[in-house]
């Protein structure tokens, strides 16, 4: 790409077609691909980057049950969350997860099949999504004890197909959502590359007409009309409204002038003339996107998730570069991330981000799954390493 005006961040395509041939051509790769060598087992298999597939098959064996694949996990977080590297990633885990797979390890006794596709599999849940068992604070302390009603739709979904919420997970406060790095965009080359003798034809620059102008445009900075409505679904919350939030105080430093911004927003998202300008831009963006789409006869973009390695809490100096919500979001279209190397002495995880139309999840998830298998970037993290029994 040539500037960032085109697309993010260097973005490539993909034509169609191409995908089927990633697929087709990795078969073989993928059978002969090295699996971890054991070092934690749970049961009498290997935990470290187990797969749900290889989970099913012990539980149907029965020789691995859900309460020791959450007790294993558990330990894991507890040995590396708040202690040793402290990580931090974790905002409290689920008090009821271990009576829960109790009741999934005695079902499936019982029927001798699992009770859903997700039978057993603990999950963590970023805590900006409603879970009924667990308070949802939006990374914010300010939302302490916040006691959603219910499940979010995903949640629900996730759970009615068999998995246990685990814990909720670490977030930027409240949700909110340059130059590139230099050694981001040579795993960006590296990974066009990959794809390349993996059988995708790519093509090069794409180029989006007003792309900035429709994504600078007047927003809809509805943040305090979406919490003060969320709030009023919360039976007895902390808080009633952003501007109680703000009068509290409990937000960091760095995210209390986005707090006061939020609170000049008057009206609905119906009724705001900024949302109703962003929604007809985002119209607009659909359309130009898939008209740029069609022009260069290409089924996926692909560019870095991130242009720059992440930044520390408070830093609002250096560049983010965060590409995810350039296209996706405002669209509404799908986008998968992947692993696509390390960077900063290979310390640091890069990924690959691939974007496509409405409904194209299948497609993303075939040529995501063939670059993986073909370059195998994924490695567990040698900060967390093993758990001796």
């Amino acid at each position: 790409m040539k500037n960032l005006s085109s697309v993010p961040a260097d973005a490539r395509c993909i034509r169609p077609g191409a995908a089927w041939r990633l697929f087709a051509a990795l078969i073989t790769a993928l059978l002969l691909s090295p699996w971890p060598a054991v070092t934690q087992p749970v049961g009498n298999i290997e935990l470290i980057e187990l797969t749900i597939r290889e989970a099913h098959q012990a539980m149907l064996a029965g020789t691995l049950t859900s309460r020791e694949l959450v007790v294993a996990y558990l330990d894991r977080i507890n040995a590396f969350d708040k202690r040793g590297p402290a990580f931090n990633a974790i905002i409290m885990t689920n008090p009821r997860a271990l009576a829960r797979a109790d009741e999934l390890d005695t079902a499936l006794q019982r029927t001798g099949a699992p009770t859903g596709p997700l039978h057993g599999i603990p999950f963590i849940v970023k805590d900006n999504y409603d879970t009924w068992d667990m308070p949802m604070t939006g990374g914010s302390a300010s939302l302490e004890g916040s006691m959603p009603a219910d499940d979010a739709y995903q949640v629900r979904n996730i759970r009615e197909a068999g998995a246990i919420v685990l814990a909720k997970s670490n977030l930027a406060e409240l949700a909110f959502t340059e130059t590139a790095d230099p050694e981001m965009l040579i795993r960006f080359t590296e990974a066009i590359e990959d794809l390349r003798r993996a059988g995708a034809i790519v093509t090069g620059d794409f180029l989006i007409p007003n792309l900035d102008s429709l994504r600078r445009g007047p927003g809809c900075s509805c943040f305090r009309y979406d919490i003060d409505t969320y709030l009023a679904s919360v039976p007895n919350p902390p808080v009633h409204c952003l501007q109680e939030i703000e009068e509290g105080g409990r937000v960091h430093v760095t995210v209390m002038p986005r707090v006061r911004n939020f609170l000049q927003f008057e009206g609905t998202t119906d009724t705001n003339e900024s949302c109703i300008q962003a929604c007809k831009n985002e119209e607009l963006l659909r359309e130009g996107v898939r008209a740029a789409m069609a022009e260069y006869n290409v089924e996926a973009l692909v560019y870095p998730t991130w242009n720059n390695p992440p930044r520390l809490v408070g830093d609002l100096s250096n560049p983010h570069g965060n590409n995810s919500p350039i296209l996706s979001p405002p669209t509404g279209f799908p986008a998968i991330t992947v692993p696509m190397g390390f960077v900063w002495d290979d310390t640091l995880p890069a990924g690959l981000q691939i974007y496509g139309d409405a409904w194209s999840e299948p497609l993303l998830i075939r040529i995501a799954y063939t670059y993986e298998q073909a370059t195998n970037h994924r490695r567990p993290p040698k900060t967390a390493p093993p758990l001796e029994g």
